[in-house]
């Protein structure tokens, strides 16, 4: 089947004889003209009215053509289903229009007549001596599944009772509690004649010096060269002998 080929079902007459031919490979072809005309009940007049007729021809080929050859003869009521074509082909000097089927499936209509179906013998060549068919593959036996392999074991699918529930809610988280605030503390009684004790004063922090930004200082000065002192001892020429040292 082609793209966009037009396909029609066509119900009408056999038009001429049935011509079958042998083409050079060796396949048959079956040629036939068809008529196919519209017709219609007129209530009024109780009678058929004919309307417009086209002629068109059809082609057969290999067992289809066989078939119609033995099957077809003239003004036979038939339907055709196939693909239409039309063929432009030069006639007296003139081309002219010709409208054709090629069929894929032709059959009596049987709105208009019966038929005994017959099948065609079987044509096809006998095998040759000797031959023997080839044995059918044995088919598997069929297999009972062992029922121990599926029964599950009751003890592997029993849930554990010491396993814990998914399904049961967890344990309640407790409830966020203030501390209770401290509780002055109460003196004890004192007795008769009992002076009451001295509190002690607190102790007073000592509080830090506030940081203080260095003062520049001037650059220190070198002391002058000392000089020893020089004693007087008023002592002459003749007297240092007498001097302690």
């Amino acid at each position: 089947m082609a793209y966009n080929e037009t396909r029609v079902t066509i119900t009408g007459v056999v038009a001429s004889e049935v011509t079958r031919t042998v083409v050079g490979t060796g396949y048959s072809r079956a040629n036939f003209r068809m008529l196919t005309r519209e017709r219609w009940w007129d209530v009024d007049r109780e009678a058929w009215i004919e309307g417009g007729h086209m002629f068109l021809s059809v082609t057969c080929w290999r067992n289809l053509a066989d078939n119609v050859k033995a099957s077809l003869a003239n003004r036979d009521p038939v339907f055709v289903a196939g693909k239409l074509t039309i063929k432009e082909l030069p006639d007296s000097g003139k081309y002219r229009q010709f409208i054709d089927i090629e069929a894929y499936a032709v059959g009596p209509d049987l709105t208009s007549c019966r038929v005994a179906i017959t099948r065609p013998p079987d044509t096809s060549p006998p095998p040759p001596a000797g031959h023997k068919p080839a044995p059918n593959p044995p088919k598997p036996a069929a297999t009972t599944p062992d029922p121990a392999a599926t029964t599950p074991d009751p003890a592997a699918t029993a849930p554990d009772p010491a396993a814990p529930d998914p399904a049961a809610p967890g344990p309640a988280e407790p409830a966020a509690t203030t501390p209770d605030p401290p509780k002055p503390a109460i003196a004890a009684p004192r007795k008769e004649g009992e002076t009451a004790p001295t509190r002690r004063k607190p102790r007073a922090t000592p509080t830090p010096p506030a940081a203080s930004s260095p003062t520049p200082s001037a650059a220190p000065t070198r002391p002058a060269a000392l000089t020893p002192p020089t004693r007087d001892l008023g002592l002459e020429l003749g007297e240092v002998d007498k001097v302690p040292f």
